[in-house]
């Protein structure tokens, strides 16, 4: 998208309309070609070309919304099909200004940027740039692969023309390359520095705006090319030639992504916590504790201020976050972020309809809008409603139990970014899924499910469908991810961010439970991992100190780090068994009576005699007694079993 000056005559047929007529006369062969004199037979949001007969006229301001611009010449864009659908009748908002970019009054080309990939993406974390970019669906594969053909030109070209002064320098050029003739060679460099920059100043050519960011970002882009110092002079030279695109000095393009870390979280009278200070400052981090101890809603604040939201979107459950019993107004989050070597403040206040108004944060807008932050909840499920427009809360919605927003395959959009890159989901995907089961691996992606390998399968030709409830659970949340991280144009090794997951291990097997998380450790090095879980065999993986126990303490919920003779991956299961079985200490429900008993039963399901006569009496007297105790007790024969059927299985 690029800047256009709209011709200033105003098409006879929508002059003297009134706003009551309703007939589509900005239609009419006189609207529709003074549109094609102002903006060139090209869309004027995606900028790819337009035939006549297949383009359509957008009110920029949907007339559902303001009947009285209608007729309003300046309302009025040619467009394309595919833009045209995918806008519809959005029209987002921020601070009750329009989100979206105009391209007759704003200057879209100096807030987007475009990578070596074909990628769009918002120039220094543009607020409005990200927007407009998700309304309009301009990283539509069709629109990508043209994008990358253009760099692709432009960087062969530029080659070519290095090529011209690695003769001067003496240096060798290809055989084809020698035979033009020095002449010849002045003469390429002189084309191409001119189409470039003549590219850039003519907003009615297919695709201005990408010429306009090469030339704005020449030495970005191309310094990569230069290998010699005389090269990269060369460089700076031919930068200064672009001067005449309009280009402005700007942010590098290869800072569109910061690493940033979640160092520390506080949290003050929310919910059952009154009082939690946490240091995070980890590649991973880990919440442990029974159901009901507040796991989600540390995780569901975190990601909540990470965004810059409020509140979760309207309608999800949300109530009772902020305790106003002793200590009215004084509710509140706070996190400090480590940028590089710098620390940054964010700090928030709940009032009492348990909204967060964000009162300090030292974290720049460019930052903050550029932060990729992804939650999922426990009851993650792949739903087939398409993706809603997203208001920053997309990316965190399943947290909230609003799953609708999770990509799946049979999104048209989602479907056509699998099948071209297959093998990169793969390549990502396997190492995962094997250290669950050796013998599952993708295989492929259709247009309505993704197929695999399996034990009992190994043609591969079972579908996602088939697949185990744990599978399921797991891929949904793993495929919406990748496909997000895809849509950055970004490698998963050097794809920054901070990615939650609630209950990760549920419904796992042991064994994918203890590999998982160093699976997404090694995939994505720079993204920082918080997890909650119930497992032992997940904190056994951990190989670093940030696991934290949720129990009850004084009538609260107390947050402390689990106390182990060194990091977690070095102990034996039965060893983490004991630290975290007994999470709440003595059960208030048990009487004194039982309570050595209780112990007793522990230690003897720990280390395995579960099979005696003393042992079953004891179950059936906490059964009598305490329901909740018996039902933790019942659930600690079942782990032990499966470990040791775990165990087994490597004998």
């Amino acid at each position: 998208m690029i800047h256009v000056k709209r011709h200033a005559n105003v098409p006879k047929s929508l002059q003297n309309v009134s706003p009551e007529d309703i007939r589509p006369l900005w239609n009419n062969r006189d609207v529709r070609d003074e549109l094609v004199a102002s903006f060139g037979q090209k869309c004027a949001y995606c900028e790819q070309p337009l035939e006549m007969q297949s383009m359509h006229v957008d009110h920029f301001e949907p007339i559902e919304l303001n009947p009285a611009r209608r007729f309003d010449w300046t309302n009025l864009f040619p467009v394309c099909p595919e833009c045209n659908r995918a806008k519809a009748d959005r029209w987002p908002l921020v601070d009750q200004k329009p989100a979206l970019l105009n391209p007759c009054e704003d200057e879209p080309e100096k807030v987007f940027l475009c990578n070596g990939k074909g990628y769009l993406l918002p120039l220094d974390g543009d607020l409005r740039a990200s927007i407009t970019i998700e309304v309009l669906d301009l990283n539509r594969q069709d629109l990508i692969q043209q994008r990358w053909r253009i760099y692709e030109f432009t960087a062969q070209a530029y080659r070519t023309c290095l090529s011209i002064y690695r003769n001067e320098g003496g240096l060798s050029l290809d055989p084809h390359l020698q035979e033009k003739g020095k002449d010849a060679y002045e003469l390429e460099a002189s084309v191409f520095f001119n189409k470039l920059r003549d590219s850039g100043q003519s907003p009615e050519n297919p695709f201005a705006g990408v010429y306009f960011f090469l030339c704005s970002h020449f030495l970005d882009f191309f310094y990569g090319l230069a290998k010699e110092e005389w090269e990269r002079a060369l460089l700076k030279e031919s930068a200064r030639f672009l001067e005449g695109a309009r280009p402005q000095p700007g942010p590098r393009w290869l800072s569109v992504m910061p690493e940033l870390r979640v160092k520390r979280l506080q949290l003050q009278n929310i919910r059952c916590f009154k009082q939690v200070d946490l240091n995070l400052d980890d590649h991973a981090a880990l919440f442990l504790g029974i159901n009901g101890r507040g796991k989600s809603t540390l995780m569901q604040l975190l990601s909540l201020v990470l965004r810059g939201l409020p509140a979760p979107a309207s309608g999800t459950p949300w109530t009772k976050i902020a305790r106003f019993d002793s200590l009215k107004g004084q509710s509140a989050c706070s996190l400090t972020l480590r940028y590089n070597d710098t620390e940054l403040e964010l700090a928030a206040k709940l009032n009492e309809d348990d909204q967060l108004v964000f009162e300090k944060t030292s974290l720049p807008q460019s930052i903050y809008t550029r932060l990729m932050v992804l939650a999922y909840g426990a009851g993650r499920t792949v739903r087939l409603e398409d993706v809603q427009p997203g208001n920053g809360f997309e990316s965190i919605a399943s947290l909230f139990g609003e799953n609708g927003y999770l990509k799946n395959i049979q999104q048209a959009e989602v479907n056509t970014l699998a099948q071209e890159r297959q093998e990169w989901f793969r390549a990502i995907l396997n190492p995962i899924f094997k250290g669950g089961d050796p013998q599952v691996e993708l295989v492929e992606f259709t247009t309505r499910t993704a197929l695999f390998k399996t034990a009992t399968d190994p043609k591969g030709r079972t579908p996602l469908e088939a697949m185990s409830d744990g599978f399921r659970a797991t891929y949904a949340w793993l495929f919406d991810f990748l496909v997000r991280v895809a849509q950055t144009g970004h490698e998963a090794k050097d794809i920054c961010g901070i990615l939650m997951v609630d209950e990760i291990d549920l419904h796992l097997h042991p064994a994918w439970q203890r590999s998982i998380i160093p699976s997404l450790r090694k995939a994505f090095p720079h993204v920082q991992l918080i997890f909650s879980c119930h497992s032992p065999y997940c904190v056994q993986s951990m190989d670093t100190d940030k696991v934290f126990l949720l129990k009850q303490q004084d009538g609260d919920v107390a947050v402390h780090a689990l106390e182990l003779d060194g990091l977690p991956n070095g102990q034996n299961i039965e060893y983490i068994l004991e630290k975290t079985i007994a999470i709440e200490g003595q059960l208030p429900s048990v009487g004194a009576e039982l309570f050595e008993s209780l112990k007793h039963l522990k230690r003897a399901a720990i280390e395995g005699n579960i099979g005696g006569p003393e042992f079953r009496a004891l179950v059936e007297a906490l059964r009598a007694n305490d329901p909740e105790a018996a039902a933790e007790i019942d659930s600690l024969i079942v782990e032990k079993r499966e470990y040791s059927l775990f165990q087994a299985s490597f004998e």
